[in-house]
């Protein structure tokens, strides 16, 4: 039954709602009919009752209704007792109404109901709002987090009866630690920050001069980024893996670099974190599978005996649920080169999510692409992790190989991992080899291959057709 139905009832619950004061009937058997409750009262051998609203801020909100089995047992005494008891009640359910609401005002927005600067994910003024945004990496980070999820709802118009409005926002943005180690100093930075935008016309700025300079180039560097990717300015080099028993070419890894026609080949470091932001990464990983296993058709038809080559996979692309899907119709696009293809996965994103990884990368193993754990003994990952992965070779970090000669730290690290993925009949690769040192003491430890500059820097596609050519001499 409905509150408003039982305050519309003609019995005594109806009454002391409509009247907000006790209601009495001291012989419910005689008097006028009620529903199922004064029937399973009379069952009882209850006779008399009484009901008594709870009021708050004037409004009845709960009632409490007693029975006796006797007629004519609430009295005027009894009443009295009991509505100072039912007063007492709606008292105190008052005071903490009220204590709620002075609770809830100290920390959230009364009109949007958002938390207020208190709790700072808030709405700080009548048109003012603060957003804190965590894991941000650099500067054109943050420029893709306010451009696209900030500002960039205000782009389209909204429609308001009938007719469209157009708002405009800015932003002035403070970064921890450079800006302020504590949440009041960098809430004034980042005013002051807006304070700026809203005198020179921007739409956002950052309180520190040079990281505006710094977001101004990120904003330039995905713009020139998104012609790139149209445009296909993007080529890959490789670099040899030399099988340290006989020093033969084993495979090649693929490396991206961009062709750009303003200031020529740019080296990975400088536009691969963009591209992951922007997630550009997707197609151009793509293209880089497909670019790889194309270049590879085209020597192995010339002639050479071309060995595996291996692609990087990004976090972006090993998250998509299609993933697989798209890796097997890239590898089986001019028939079956799934042998010809290994995926290289660094340990800290297998590790991200383990079963997900283990499920998609177990399909891509049955159909016989090559799996290699990247960047080995920086993931933090368990043996257990390690024995379940669908992996068959392990790479050595640069940075341990790098002092493997003179670092007995390093040297025990190395000693171990090559040890372990033995143990487990995985090949083991170093990578960043660039002294004949590190390569003589890793052969001695029997570390299966290696590649880095002391063997070759990564070459264009045109100059490993030569490199195979007289390697087969």
């Amino acid at each position: 039954m409905s509150w408003a139905s039982i305050s519309s009832a003609q019995g005594t619950l109806g009454k002391a709602i409509r009247t907000r004061k006790a209601a009495v009937r001291n012989d419910i058997q005689v008097e006028l009919p009620g529903g199922k409750l004064r029937q399973e009262a009379l069952n009882k051998g209850c006779r008399s009752t009484v009901c008594l609203p709870l009021v708050v801020d004037d409004n009845v909100v709960a009632l409490i209704v007693l029975f006796a089995t006797g007629r004519g047992f609430f009295d005027s005494d009894e009443l009295a007792l009991l509505s100072e008891l039912a007063a007492d009640v709606s008292f105190a359910l008052q005071s903490i109404a009220r204590q709620e609401k002075v609770q809830y005002l100290s920390y959230y927005d009364v009109l949007t109901g958002l938390p207020n600067r208190q709790l700072f994910i808030a709405r700080i003024g009548a048109d003012g709002f603060g957003v804190v945004i965590r894991g941000i990496r650099d500067a054109a980070a943050v420029v893709h987090t306010v451009e696209n999820q900030a500002l960039g709802c205000f782009e389209e118009p909204f429609k308001l009866n009938g007719s469209e409005l157009r708002v405009a926002a800015r932003a002035g943005i403070a970064l921890y630690p450079a800006d302020g180690g504590d949440a009041d100093t960098l809430f004034k930075n980042a005013e002051a920050a807006l304070k700026k935008a809203g005198d020179s016309g921007e739409r956002y700025l950052f309180y520190a001069a040079e990281m505006n300079a710094r977001a101004a180039h990120a904003l330039s560097l995905e713009s020139r980024l998104r012609k790139a990717v149209a445009a296909r300015q993007f080529v890959l080099h490789y670099q040899p893996k030399i099988e340290l028993a006989n020093d033969a070419i084993c495979g090649f890894e693929a490396l991206i670099r961009w062709q750009d026609p303003e200031t020529g080949l740019v080296p990975p470091g400088a536009f691969i974190p963009m591209l992951e932001e922007t997630g550009l990464i997707l197609e151009v990983g793509l293209w880089a599978l497909g670019q790889a296993l194309a270049d590879h058709r085209e020597w192995t038809a010339r002639g050479s005996a071309v060995p595996r080559i291996a692609v990087n996979v990004s976090a972006i692309q090993l998250q998509q649920r299609d993933f697989t899907d798209l890796v097997t119709n890239v590898a089986q696009q001019d028939g079956n080169a799934a042998e010809a293809l290994e995926l290289e996965i660094t340990e800290s994103l297998l590790m991200k999510d383990v079963e997900s990884s283990i499920r998609k990368l177990s399909i891509l193993r049955e159909l016989g692409i090559h799996i290699a754990l990247d960047d080995f003994g920086t993931g933090y990952s368990s043996l257990g992790c390690i024995a379940r992965l669908p992996i068959s070779s392990v790479k050595i970090d640069r940075s341990f190989i790098s002092g493997v000669a003179r670092s007995a730290q390093d040297m025990a690290i190395v000693t171990t991992i090559i040890a372990l993925a033995r143990s487990l009949n995985l090949r083991v690769v170093a990578e960043g080899v660039e002294t004949a040192d590190q390569s003589k003491l890793l052969k001695l430890l029997r570390c299966d291959e290696a590649q880095g500059f002391l063997f070759s820097k990564p070459l264009a596609a045109a100059e490993i057709e030569q490199l195979l050519l007289a390697s087969a001499q």
